[in-house]
């Protein structure tokens, strides 16, 4: 496809391979890579330069100069035609064919640049192709291409990876004009495999509150992996929390780190992405050079998790080659969602929380809830050690310690016989700062049971008084005020004041009446 065309010159006495003088009996000449190139799911070490405008991955039998259709079983195999026609050169010029290596690991660029000068007033042929590292993609660019050369018009541009199969971008027969021009770039790519691509998060899990990193896989870009050829180029990864806005760290490409910046500005040279958060639609976009990404992208960041626990957060995500003109896919999986989970344990509530009234021997049922210091739940098997400050005979009918069991909460039952108040509480076995604890419990007496008699059961002389004092007290011995107590007299010729044989009077509040 046609893209943008960025002249790269390496013509320099040191880089010329060939010339300055060739023509069509001028020997191959091969060059040993730098790097492993794939050229139609095959990896190749070298390539083998034609004065003829072309590129082989496998040694030719000679320097074909009459240009074929592509595919055919004629002429060279497995060949890179940048402007395979009959090309000559004269010496009197300064021509050549120049290679050289530019760029590091992983994203080395290897350049072969024909210069055609033809004639004692020359006509003038410059055109260059490049092999990209890591991506496995192939550009033409034609800086200078006079009128004498028709554009191509006897030439054949295209790739041919067998004899039956190649994209041919144009085959002249000399009889036309072809498509060529001067400041033109042709690039070619592997053609995106909709609905393959694959996508995955991890970790799938994050807890609420915490800042966590995230790697984001988006894989099987291409399906069959054949062509080891980039098809793409634009990321987008949705967000699925509103209002927490992620940071990218690293981007690997391909399996190899990227040099990345934080701009909406696409990159030019490949081995580069730059990425930014588009507001408008919560997504994180990352951008590459055309058709970088041959088969997978592994994203690296970090956002803040929400405060409250939730789980089927999908991360959904599309790839785009923004110069094909296929729409964006989207990548499909199963892995590609978060669950927000509860933090550690910072604090225990009662429920009821309020303050409550109960009789002697009668319990107070509480469930006891674990909460993360965002007050999300929290399951754990943590031991809680139990009390009743206020309290020395209150009990609780699971003992003096508890297991939550891998349980969020456990219920409890808290008994006293005794009157009073008193609260029940909750500590960490072996930390004590996470706790909780009840509110006021207020314990009455139970139903009254039976009087204490206070005063003295002696004999009482004749013509004389005694105060006559009983103490109503429940099964449990609390006493009971405010209850009227009738005294009566059933047997002998004694007297209440008054000469009454009956007299009522009202416990206190020590239960004396």
């Amino acid at each position: 496809m046609n893209i943008a065309y960025d002249w790269v010159d390496i013509k320099a006495s040191d880089t010329r391979i060939i010339g300055p003088a060739f023509d069509q009996n001028t020997a191959v000449v091969g060059e040993k890579l730098p790097f492993s190139f794939n050229f139609y799911g095959v990896a190749h070490d070298s390539i083998f330069i034609s004065s003829s405008g072309w590129i082989s991955f496998k040694k030719p039998a000679g320097n074909d100069a009459a240009n074929d259709t592509i595919p055919s079983a004629n002429g060279p195999d497995s060949i890179v035609a940048v402007f395979w026609d009959t090309l000559n050169s004269d010496i009197v010029n300064d021509g050549g064919i120049y290679y050289k290596v530019l760029g590091t690991a992983p994203n080395r660029r290897v350049v072969v640049q024909w210069e055609v000068f033809d004639g004692v007033n020359p006509n003038i042929l410059i055109f260059e192709a490049i092999l990209y590292e890591h991506s496995n993609l192939i550009k033409f660019q034609y800086n200078r291409v006079e009128n004498a050369f028709n554009g191509g018009g006897g030439a054949t541009i295209g790739l041919e990876g067998s004899s039956t199969d190649g994209i041919c971008y144009y085959y002249g027969d000399g009889t036309g004009t072809g498509p060529i021009s001067q400041y033109m770039a042709i690039l070619f790519h592997l053609k995106r495999n909709d609905g393959s691509a694959t996508a995955s998060i991890s970790p799938t899990s994050a807890q609420a509150g915490d800042y966590q990193t995230f790697n984001y896989k988006i894989d099987n870009l291409n399906s069959t992996g054949a062509q080891g050829i980039g098809v793409a180029d634009r990321f987008a990864i949705g967000n699925p929390f509103t209002g927490v806005t992620p940071s990218v760290t690293a981007i690997d490409l391909n399996g190899s780190s990227a040099y990345i910046q934080n701009s909406n500005t696409k990159p030019t040279d490949a081995g580069y992405a730059t990425w930014y958060y588009d507001t408008n639609t919560d997504s994180i976009i990352v951008q590459t050079s055309y058709f970088d990404v041959i088969d997978s992208i592994n994203v690296h960041f970090g956002q803040t998790m929400p405060q409250t626990t939730s789980s089927g957060n999908v991360y959904n995500s599309t790839f785009d080659a923004v110069l094909d003109s296929s729409a964006r896919a989207a990548a499909t999986g199963s892995g590609n969602s978060v669950e927000v989970t509860a933090g550690t344990v910072a604090y225990y509530t009662f429920t009821p929380a309020d303050s409550q009234n109960t009789t002697a021997g009668t319990g107070i049922s509480y469930t006891i809830t674990a909460y993360d210091q965002y007050g999300n739940a929290v399951a754990n098997t943590d031991v809680i050690n139990l009390s009743t400050p206020g309290s020395s005979t209150a009990w609780f009918d699971v003992g003096s310690s508890v297991s939550f069991g891998g349980s969020s909460s456990v219920s409890v039952v808290v008994t006293d016989t005794v009157a009073g108040s008193f609260t029940a509480r909750a500590e960490k076995s072996g930390d004590s700062s996470v706790n909780g604890e009840s509110g006021v419990i207020t314990v009455s007496a139970a139903s009254a049971d039976h009087f204490t008699i206070v005063s003295s059961q002696d004999s009482i002389e004749v013509g004389t008084q005694r105060n006559q004092q009983v103490r109503l007290l429940d099964q449990y011995g609390n006493t009971i005020s405010g209850v009227d107590v009738t005294f009566t007299v059933i047997q002998g010729d004694g007297t209440f004041s008054g000469s009454l044989s009956t007299t009522t009077d009202a416990t206190d509040n020590t239960g004396l009446a």
